[in-house]
């Protein structure tokens, strides 16, 4: 449910006007449509365009003195390599300095083409004193760096007027958007939609921002005047699981200390940004800097781990990994098949709920290890040493973890990383009590995508958690993890898994 009757972006995004009368507090669970792109997919687009600009350059040089070879003398052949290499080299810093990767600047056909003047003016002159001093001016230098940096010149204006066109275009069938959920009724919520509704209105060469609701479990305290509470927090948490809400803006006193801790513990199981909202003079003097959201110094209670280049990152390394070790592992995953479907009756293959990103359940493929007559879907029943249910060949590839290779298949679907917390079954008790019983940070560790191996296994925290204790420990393990995340940490973990594998005995 979007903000219906509450939203002020109505003309803009298809949500009605706020009514003069209040709406009824809606109790069941909104859900919202999956938008296709925000603002940070603008930031990622910023980094991808980093790299065509050096594309763009290389092959204008290219072009240039190929097409004036017959009238450039033969000394020009080196310096038209030290010039393309130095142009390389220097030209991102200064357009970056010039502002060619704002997001307003590609969003705006004017100021894009503002932008990349002043940049290329900048770049210009840095390249021909680099001449003076390397006394390389000539006639042909000159020729040929003339044509070499109007032809730039127009690749860039063409890349950023197509840009700005497909920015646009995106924008107004309302693909481009930031979609935000508001927490905590009252005059203050009022004062954020309607800046964000002003903003929006008045700037065109800004991202849309979208408020899907307001969300407050304490409802019957928002004043009759104001904006009718849209949910509960578990109502926005439902909606959080889906991935379709980009930020969570917290509209409390700074004073209330111990209610913005409640909240923030409350909402950090998902994976979005959370702040805090300013008030008072905030909304007569905003921030003007483009990081700031709306234009307003947020104060941030949470982010998501993973964002922007990193999210890139770590997903290309588990489809290139985990593709080479479809690869090599293949074969025996194909004879492991064969051999469970001989062991025992029943499928090769079990299929389990667990929890995954943001708190959501997957599908979690193994190699079936029981017997299917005492098989738990639902993981509520840990397993332990000597267990009956396990069959010959089961214990055997639980206790060097072969059973989880068909996991190498959800990674590549999308639901699993190689390296994670791993998932754990959604009925998965330790001493009678969920795992969110027992540790308060339990749902933070789905903030990122669960992986086959983890921090937690590499350090001896693996297979059943049968004390609290136990549970106590992992979660921290995972924490860190998320904390800590590099590429170089999801290598280690990889490498230190092999041993582990090999010397633990707390798998069976």
């Amino acid at each position: 449910m979007s903000l219906t009757a509450q939203s002020p972006l109505s003309d803009e995004v298809g949500i009605p006007a706020v009514a003069n009368d209040p709406i009824p507090y809606y109790e069941a669970p909104p859900t919202f449509g999956r938008r296709w792109f925000s603002r940070e997919m603008l930031e990622v687009a910023a980094g991808a365009l980093r790299f065509l600009d050096v594309i763009e350059i290389i092959s204008a040089s290219f072009f240039s003195f190929y097409l004036l070879r017959s009238l450039l003398p033969p000394e020009l052949d080196v310096a038209h390599l030290q010039y393309t290499l130095v142009g390389t080299l220097f030209a991102p810093l200064v357009l970056h300095w010039c502002g060619l990767y704002q997001g307003r600047n590609m969003m705006s056909r004017a100021r894009g083409l503002a932008a990349v003047t002043r940049g290329w003016v900048v770049f210009t002159g840095l390249l021909f004193l680099i001449g003076l001093i390397t006394d390389t001016l000539n006639n042909g230098s000159l020729l040929w760096g003339g044509l070499w940096l109007g032809t730039s010149l127009v690749f860039f204006m063409a890349t950023r007027l197509a840009i700005a066109r497909g920015i646009a275009t995106m924008v107004r069938r309302g693909h481009l958007r930031d979609v935000v959920a508001v927490v905590g009724g009252g005059h203050l919520a009022d004062r954020l939609i309607a800046h964000l509704s002003a903003l929006h209105t008045h700037g065109s060469d800004r991202c849309p921002i979208e408020v899907v609701g307001i969300f407050d479990d304490r409802h019957d305290r928002v004043p009759h005047e104001c904006r009718p509470v849209t949910g509960t927090l578990d109502d926005l948490i439902t909606l959080g699981k889906e991935g379709v809400i980009d930020r969570i803006v917290v509209t409390l006193p700074w004073a209330a200390e111990q209610r913005l801790l409640e909240i923030r513990n409350k909402l950090q199981a998902l994976s979005i940004d959370i702040s805090l909202c300013p008030d008072g003079i905030a909304f007569s003097v905003p921030s003007r800097r483009e990081a700031e959201f709306g234009e307003l110094p947020l104060l941030a209670l949470a982010e998501r781990p993973l964002r922007r280049w990193d999210a890139v990152t770590k997903r290309v390394e588990d489809i290139v990994l985990a593709s080479l070790a479809l690869v090599v592992f293949g074969p025996m995953m194909c004879f492991i098949a064969l051999a469970v479907k001989l062991d025992s009756a029943g499928p090769a293959l079990f299929r389990q709920q667990r929890h995954g990103f943001n708190n959501r359940e997957i599908d979690v493929y193994k190699f079936r290890t029981m017997r299917t007559d005492v098989a738990d879907a639902s993981g509520g029943v840990q397993t332990c040493r000597g267990d009956a249910r396990i069959t010959r060949l089961g214990g055997i590839l639980r206790r060097t973890s072969l059973d989880e290779l068909p996991q190498l298949l959800n990674v590549l679907k999308g639901d699993m990383s190689l390296v994670g917390p791993r998932p754990h079954p959604v009925g998965m008790k330790t001493k009678d009590k969920l795992c969110h019983e027992i540790v308060e940070t339990y749902g933070h560790r789905h903030r990122v995508k669960p992986g086959i191996t983890g921090w937690a296994q590499v350090n001896g925290y693996r297979g059943a958690t049968s004390e609290p204790e136990h549970l106590v420990r992992r979660v921290e393990c995972d924490l860190y993890y998320i904390e800590n995340w590099s590429v170089l940490f999801d290598l280690k973990i990889l490498v230190k898994t092999v041993t582990s594998v090999i010397t633990t005995d707390n798998a069976f």
